[in-house]
């Protein structure tokens, strides 16, 4: 895969992750539909292991973002997600919070070891986490 298409298929999977995955809590809500549900699930899912997959072949200096940008936008991505979430199920707020400092504190293990914060969104962005913490997969 060339550096553009290997770039251009890093902010698809970014894109989709943190455009599609809040749309369709949204929309999901109040559906019932178990196969509707699980189907949309698992399609963010192979989004998921597209992302891990870019991260385990992507070279550590292919992608030339600093370190505070890729903490900061990671961490708004997440609390992008997480808001929907709890706007979508308010009552699973505690749960949601808690994760967030999860996530905030396992970035900041990931930076001072000298590993990239992305490797913690496969996490973060999970769509079952999401579907959770909106009350969508859980009947």
């Amino acid at each position: 895969m060339t550096p553009h298409h290997r770039f251009a298929a890093w902010r698809v999977v970014i894109l989709l992750l943190l455009v599609g995955q809040p749309a369709t809590l949204v929309v999901l809500h109040d559906r019932r539909s178990g196969s509707v549900i699980w189907s949309t699930i698992g399609f963010f899912e192979a989004i998921a292991l597209l992302l891990l997959a870019l991260l385990v072949t992507t070279p550590a200096d292919a992608i030339r973002l600093p370190p505070r940008r890729s903490f900061w936008l990671i961490s708004c991505g997440t609390l992008l997600l997480y808001v929907v979430a709890v706007a979508v199920h308010p009552l699973r707020w505690p749960t949601t919070a808690l994760a967030m400092a999860a996530v905030l504190l396992t970035m900041v293990a990931l930076q001072r070891n000298n590993r990239s914060a992305w490797w913690i969104v496969p996490l973060a962005w999970n769509p079952l986490l999401l579907a959770y913490f909106a009350g969508v997969a859980v009947y």
